[in-house]
């Protein structure tokens, strides 16, 4: 009878472990994770480390380059471009400076202000510089002075 009860302690003691251990596994080690800054800028830490690449914080994401540190503005990644506000945040379904962005923050090269900036590269001068009706043009040789 006692070696029932000390085989069933035994194995509630095992149980008991194997959960803690297993709930301590599981859980996010981003309790030390922290936003820092130095004079280059912003990063991101987790623990030891830093951010890299792609970052997902509260719900937002981020982009750090190869040193750590967090990028805005209009960035090309995998050959597609993405705008990051200045606090870090990818822009999404937005119009923001230079063009727009969709719901997954791409650059959408169509988007209105991308047309008016094509539109204006292709436009020439006899498209927009004829003079008015009757207007004489006079050209006159200029030399260069010796």
């Amino acid at each position: 009878m006692l070696g029932g009860i000390m085989v069933k302690n035994i194995k509630k003691l095992f149980v008991g472990v194997l959960v803690s251990m297993t709930i301590l596994v599981t859980i996010p080690t981003g309790a030390n994770a922290e936003w820092r800054q130095t004079n280059t800028g912003w990063w991101y830490s987790q623990g030891n480390s830093y951010a890299i690449g792609w970052k997902s914080i509260d719900r937002n994401w981020y982009y750090f380059d190869s040193n750590g540190y967090m990028r805005t503005g209009w960035i090309a990644i995998d050959g597609t471009w993405y705008y990051f506000y200045d606090n870090g945040t990818m822009a999404t379904n937005s119009t923001v400076p230079g063009g727009a962005v969709d719901t997954d923050g791409k650059w959408i090269p169509t988007s209105y202000h991308n047309v008016q900036v094509k539109n204006a590269e292709n436009d020439t001068l006899e498209n927009y510089g004829k003079p008015a009706p009757g207007t004489k043009i006079v050209i006159k040789e200029v030399k260069p002075e010796d």
